[in-house]
């Protein structure tokens, strides 16, 4: 029988499985920090957007977990659309 905590943990673990598929590569820490800074924004508000903590923002960046594939895409989707929105401006 399986409990909610052991669900989210199922589903956690196959989430960092899908990470080592070869035609999908999560972005380095370094990468996602240049990312952030090139859209301009704090890891305040990356966190607030993306719906995580500023935590995690932190340890993603200094390669000390490996975010989700779900919060990776997150966050570059953010990041995208906040560097497309600043391109339309100038």
């Amino acid at each position: 029988m399986s409990t909610p905590a052991s669900t989210a943990r199922d589903r956690r673990d196959r989430e960092r499985v899908l990470c080592r598929v070869d035609d999908y590569v999560l972005p380095t820490g370094q990468e996602l920090r240049e990312l952030r800074i090139l859209s301009g924004l704090t890891i305040r508000e990356a966190a607030d957007r993306a719906g995580v903590s500023t935590n995690s923002i932190q340890r993603w960046e200094n390669d000390e977990i490996t975010p989700r594939i779900g919060d990776a895409r997150t966050l570059l989707e953010i990041y995208a659309e906040v560097s497309d929105g600043q391109t339309q401006l100038r």
